[in-house]
């Protein structure tokens, strides 16, 4: 096994990590829950959960179909149900909830580094820090971070990808971890689940075809189409039901104006902090100029990185 992700000094970290972050999250807005994602799914996540087995619900407005609540059914929502009937108060839950997303990137990110022999232990730290910490997580941890969560799972799927072609797992083995995270991921935003296994999709595109190379395929997409059928489903059902509302809520030529090439590789091409403030850290890392050039030198030493000529798998 690759030094530094045996299972006391990866599990040592993993449990450091999670305490840091726990911590961290703890220390914003302590004893105040606040307005992530949705607020009922923190205040009475049985009864949320309850409605999301629905298109519609009553409970809104005058009655509205429900966009994607489904994806609520696993994993979010069970989450805070367990600590809910635990009688954990619910801004612990959603701190910790915050804590076990970070965790999950960071450990993800440290793993896949690892795998590919990048760096030394310190510096995949640096790395699953600068990843679980990045714009794109810190913009949008306290408002949905139901978005953020297939982020954090991103590196999940493409680590068994990567031990597959270098020989180090089985192709079977592979193609059902890859499917077991995203399934981890959920589907709040269809999108977003999508987006999350492109890294994974495209590191195995540009691996020149084998027998292990479509082995790994046969298993993977298969899984990962059976894992997606308990959302997929009900989207299609919204998508008959619903009238075109992103058309006038978030259009492309909205939701695409910021994304410039450094606004991507800063991790803040994210639309909504550019227009509200109420995302106060995600604001502040698109308009506070020190925030902006740390996240620029950070991506441009990214970029550095992966242009030199010892960088493991450069091509």
């Amino acid at each position: 096994m690759v030094r530094g992700i045996g299972r006391g000094g990866g599990a040592r970290d993993a449990v450091v990590a999670f305490l840091a972050f726990f911590l961290l999250a703890c220390l914003q807005a302590p004893g105040l829950v606040v307005p992530d994602t949705k607020y009922d799914l923190v205040a009475d996540p049985l009864r949320f959960l309850a409605q999301a087995t629905h298109l519609w619900t009553g409970l809104s407005f005058s009655g509205q179909v429900q966009n994607q609540v489904y994806g609520y059914l696993f994993p979010q929502g069970p989450f805070f149900a367990l600590f809910d009937l635990v009688g954990l108060p619910d801004w612990l839950t959603q701190r910790l909830w915050w804590a076990v997303l970070l965790t999950v990137a960071y450990v993800g990110t440290v793993r896949v580094a690892a795998a590919l022999r990048i760096g030394t232990r310190g510096t995949r730290a640096v790395a699953g820090v600068a990843y679980a910490l990045a714009p794109r997580m810190l913009g949008d941890l306290g408002s949905i971070s139901s978005e953020i969560w297939p982020v954090a799972l991103a590196p999940w799927v493409l680590l068994p990808v990567v031990r597959v072609l270098q020989g180090r797992m089985s192709p079977r083995r592979g193609g059902a971890g890859a499917a077991l995270a995203l399934a981890l991921m959920g589907a709040v935003n269809a999108v977003a689940t999508a987006a999350a296994c492109l890294p994974a999709i495209l590191w195995w595109a540009m691996h020149r075809p084998n027998r292990t190379w479509a082995r790994l395929a046969a298993w993977w997409v298969p899984l990962s189409l059976a894992v997606c059928a308990w959302w997929a489903v009900p989207l299609v059902l919204l998508g008959w039901v619903s009238p075109p509302f992103l058309d006038h809520i978030e259009s492309a030529s909205v939701t695409t104006r910021w994304s410039s090439v450094t606004e991507v590789l800063r991790g803040a091409a994210t639309w909504v902090p550019f227009v509200s403030v109420d995302r106060v850290a995600g604001a502040a890392l698109t308009s506070e100029p020190a925030f902006v050039l740390a996240t620029g030198v950070l991506a441009a030493a990214g970029v550095v990185g992966l242009l030199r000529a010892g960088m493991p798998a450069r091509g």
